[in-house]
């Protein structure tokens, strides 16, 4: 084993083909560093439950980093470590500025599920081009009337909400303009028609240091890899950052290294190589 105990990686445009699948030197490399002893952490945007039951089904992960950070999941357990949701008035707030201004359809997490209004559900190609990751919101956000009464009707907080945009010059002046409306806001994106909006303490860095923290490991013997603006907390706080070749920019800047892309299999050809160190 090389100098790194934990491995934490990004799913969607970093361990998995952009067709969704898992890429077989992905998979070897995996599994190759688990039983090299190294602690494999998916982290992600996704609920637990929407992590591809082919990753959960590898038998590889304890801990999982969903929601962008705003739980650390213990799946052996079934408890979050570390939580921090987005109080209810913030979701609301969001709700009504985004959803009257702009041409947004809108899904959140609350209590491991997601939840969607059916209007959002049934006009999703309007704003998805897609398929896939279409599919994926469908599969993973149950229909209700109108989502603004049902999270105010409950009263409680969310891991997440999410806004997709049919306009990406919307989206870009959403991401651009929002932290200033909303300061307390954390907002990223993982797709490039999304933003997703969280706590303020809710990111993939902040668990990370949580787990850390748990199992008595420095951050700088963990690598992390990612590939979009949600990861970019984790890349900084790790004691290796590895963006994929085909991250953005920004993400890239951060990084101490850079992959291959997510179609190459550049997170196993990655962990290969920081496995013979």
């Amino acid at each position: 084993m090389g100098k790194y105990r934990l491995f934490a990686y990004d799913l969607d445009g970093t361990l998995l083909a952009t067709d969704k699948s898992l890429p077989e030197e992905n998979r070897s490399a995996l599994i190759r560093a688990h039983g090299e002893g190294i602690i494999m952490v998916p982290s992600t945007g996704r609920l637990y439950l929407g992590v591809n039951p082919e990753i959960r089904s590898l038998g590889i992960s304890r801990y999982y980093i969903v929601c962008n950070g705003a739980s650390l999941y213990d799946a052996e357990k079934d408890l979050s470590l570390y939580s921090a949701e987005l109080p209810l008035d913030d979701m609301l707030a969001l709700t009504d500025y985004l959803k009257t201004r702009f041409d947004v359809a809108q899904g959140c997490y609350r209590s491991d599920i997601g939840l969607m209004s059916f209007k959002d559900r049934d006009n999703l190609s309007h704003y998805f081009k897609d398929s896939f990751m279409m599919g994926y919101i469908l599969s993973v956000h149950r229909g209700v009337p109108d989502l603004r009464e049902e999270i105010a009707g409950a009263g409680l907080p969310v891991s997440k909400t999410s806004f997709y945009f049919a306009d990406p010059a919307e989206r870009q002046y959403c991401l651009e303009t929002l932290p200033s409306v909303f300061p307390h806001i954390k907002f990223t994106s993982s797709v490039p028609n999304n933003i997703e909006c969280n706590s303020s303490m809710a990111d993939k860095g902040l668990a990370l240091e949580a787990l850390c923290n748990e199992l008595g490991i420095p951050l700088s013997e963990c690598a992390a890899f990612g590939d979009g603006l949600n990861d970019i907390p984790m890349l900084k706080a790790a004691g290796l950052g590895v963006a994929m070749a085909n991250a953005p920019d920004d993400v890239k800047a951060v990084s101490d290294m850079i992959a291959d892309t997510n179609d190459n299999a550049g997170v196993g050809k990655t962990m290969l190589s920081l496995l013979d160190e």
